[in-house]
């Protein structure tokens, strides 16, 4: 690793549109994109939010993802530019559902 307590966007061949100034994450969380297939089969790319956390005494590893968004089809945009705005836009959205989806557990 590179001594950073949480991973953000992974910048890989996987993932070329992630960036060296994706927000960095609390130690015990990581964000990376991947493709995933639907329930019909179709690949789907995917920004996936897991996240270490500990209730009522037990460990448990939360997992929530959230579409890419479909790029704009103009010839006028910046693919690139866009490609990463798409990321962070689902970085974005399921960072908030995370955010949620704990405020529901420690409610129980």
């Amino acid at each position: 690793g590179d001594g950073r307590p949480g991973v953000a966007l992974l910048s890989d061949d996987l993932c070329p549109e992630a960036d060296a100034e994706a927000p960095q994450l609390p130690e015990g969380e990581l964000v990376c994109v991947q493709e995933v297939s639907t329930k019909f089969g179709q690949p789907t790319r995917c920004v996936l939010h897991f996240k270490q956390v500990e209730l009522d005494d037990v460990m448990l590893l939360l997992c929530l993802l959230a579409k890419v968004p479909d790029p704009e089809v103009s010839p006028e945009h910046d693919r690139d530019a866009d490609a990463q705005n798409r990321v962070h836009l689902a970085f974005n959205r399921v960072s908030q559902k995370m955010d949620l989806a704990l405020q529901v557990l420690a409610a129980q």
